[in-house]
């Protein structure tokens, strides 16, 4: 019996340089036309070595469709992240409603956005390894990042 690669990295060793996170349908057509400079989370990861973040269109897409290299991961002060609303596609109500309230929020700040020349469904990822979206982010495995870089065909 051969071992499935798992999306998800399982410890620290088995941890790539890349984060995946789910995002809304609404979002598809942003992150293809490159129009975001940011994307804002909840919770972002607090070491250091994130280079790249894939992106997880949920439905009715259900495909990795991006990734982006990660300029910075970091806490932003919600003013910040208000006063940017442009640049992260949100409305300055979405972005106050978003942060509940909290003094700062988490951002990937984003260079370039690179499109799969293969978008990835659900079914895809689910027979070449065991795939969950996250609900937040997860660590890419060293394995699966390949895997998900070759089957996109990105460059």
């Amino acid at each position: 019996m051969t071992n499935k690669v798992t999306a998800k990295a399982l410890d620290r060793a088995d941890r790539s340089q890349a984060v995946l996170v789910s995002c809304d349908a609404r979002w598809h057509d942003l992150i293809l036309g490159k129009a975001i400079k940011a994307i804002l989370r909840k919770r972002v990861p607090k070491d250091a070595g994130v280079r790249w973040i894939y992106f997880y269109i949920n439905a009715p897409h259900c495909v990795i469709a991006a990734k982006a290299i990660v300029k910075r991961v970091r806490e932003m002060p919600t003013t910040e992240a208000v006063s940017r609303a442009k640049d992260l596609s949100l409305s300055r109500d979405e972005i106050t409603a978003y942060s509940s309230g909290q003094r700062k929020i988490g951002a990937y700040e984003l260079g370039r956005i690179v499109e799969a020349k293969r978008s990835l469904s659900l079914g895809w990822l689910r027979k070449k390894m065991a795939f969950f979206p996250p609900q937040s982010f997860l660590f890419l495995s060293t394995r699966a990042k390949s895997i998900i870089d070759a089957g996109a065909c990105f460059e």
